[in-house]
């Protein structure tokens, strides 16, 4: 949970805004309501704007990243399979 008073509580959009791609606003929302892959991006709401810090920003995004890494790896598996199989040359 962010320490409200945390000195490193920043708003979100500019924290988002070093990113060198911007995510969208109802896909931030997403990440804070829902989130994603199981993660949610944690902020705080204060005078009804977002707040974060830029570890909890790089926490959630090496997080969500995870997923993709293992997509990667069961299809190499896959592949391995189809190689021992003798279904694929390689």
């Amino acid at each position: 949970m962010l320490d409200p008073l945390s000195p490193d509580l920043q708003p979100l959009n500019e924290l988002l805004s070093l990113l060198p791609q911007r995510p969208s606003p109802p896909t931030v929302w997403r990440w804070i309501t829902k989130g994603k892959n199981g993660t949610r991006l944690e902020s705080l709401k204060i005078a009804n704007k977002l707040y974060s810090t830029e570890a909890e920003v790089r926490r959630f995004l090496c997080a969500i990243q995870s997923p993709t890494q293992q997509v990667a790896n069961d299809e190499s598996s896959e592949e391995r399979e189809l190689k021992r199989r003798g279904i694929l040359n390689g």
